[in-house]
């Protein structure tokens, strides 16, 4: 079953960020990844999200959790966690 990583991301350090942008690029690629949505224009219906969205599509859940806890990706993580506040969900899909 497709796995997708859902992020919602509110930039707290913009310049430390592009550091993120960088180091994250191309690490999903070796697990199939590919980015459904990357930001763009969103409009909260209910509730409250954080001002940025992410969706990456794996081909299996497992991929998509193996990707986030990679060697690769740990590096990007580590700053993204020092220049934003996100929320990260990995869920199962069609």
């Amino acid at each position: 079953m497709t796995g997708y990583v859902i992020a919602q991301i509110e930039v707290t350090d913009p310049e430390k960020f592009k550091e993120y942008q960088e180091l994250a690029k191309g690490t999903a690629d070796p697990f199939g990844g590919d980015f459904i949505v990357r930001g763009g224009n969103m409009e909260v219906m209910e509730g409250e999200s954080l001002s940025r969205v992410v969706i990456i599509k794996f081909p299996s859940f497992q991929n998509a959790k193996d990707w986030y806890n990679s060697p690769g990706y740990s590096k990007a993580k580590e700053v993204r966690q020092i220049s934003a506040q996100s929320n990260f969900i990995i869920v199962e899909g069609q």
